[in-house]
C-alpha cells in the first residue's frame, strides 16, 4: 500500500494514523515556533518602550530628542519588518506554499503598508523638524528680548 505524501491517507483513501500524527506534530511544532517568536518579539519591543523615558531624559535639547525619536521609529519599523518576514516564512512552511513573491498577496500588502508607514514617518519627521525650527526661533527671539525686560514685572 502506497501512501500519498502529506495527505494522511494511502492510495485507497484509508486513513493512516502514523502519517497523520507526523503531519500533526510538524504543524504543532511550527505553531509553537510562531508563538515563541511573537512572545519574544513583544518582549523585545516592550523593553524598547520601557527604556525610552530614560533615554529621553538624557536629551540635552530638542535636536537630541528628535534624533532619539527618529532612531526609535526607524528601529521599530525595522523590527516589525524583520519579524513579519520571519513569521511569513514560518507560515509558508506551515501551508507548504512555494516562495513566489509575485503571487503572494499578503507579502505585497505588508510591503505596501511598510512603504505607507515610511511615507508617514517622512512626513512626521518633516513636521517635527519644522516645529523644532519654529521653537528654536521663538526661544532665540525670547532670549534676545530678555535683557531689555530684565527687572520689569509683567
Amino acid at each position: 500500500m502506497q501512501q500519498k505524501q502529506g495527505s494522511g491517507r494511502d492510495d485507497n483513501g484509508a486513513f493512516d494514523i502514523d502519517e497523520a500524527l507526523k503531519t500533526s506534530d510538524a504543524i504543532i511544532d511550527i505553531l509553537f515556533k510562531w508563538q515563541r517568536e511573537i512572545f519574544n518579539f513583544y518582549g523585545h519591543r516592550l523593553k524598547q518602550y520601557a527604556d525610552l523615558p530614560a533615554r529621553m531624559a538624557q536629551c540635552q535639547n530638542p535636536k537630541d530628542l528628535h534624533a532619539l525619536q527618529s532612531q526609535f521609529f526607524d528601529t521599530l519599523f525595522s523590527d516589525y519588518r524583520k519579524k513579519a518576514e520571519e513569521l511569513f516564512e514560518l507560515t509558508r512552511k506551515l501551508t507548504g506554499e512555494a516562495a513566489a513573491p509575485e503571487e503572494n498577496h499578503y507579502e505585497k500588502a505588508i510591503l505596501k503598508a511598510q512603504e505607507d508607514g515610511k511615507q508617514l514617518l517622512r512626513q512626521a519627521k518633516s513636521n517635527a523638524e519644522k516645529i523644532i525650527r519654529d521653537a528654536e526661533a521663538t526661544a532665540e527671539k525670547i532670549l534676545k528680548e530678555a535683557p531689555r525686560t530684565k527687572g520689569k514685572v509683567a
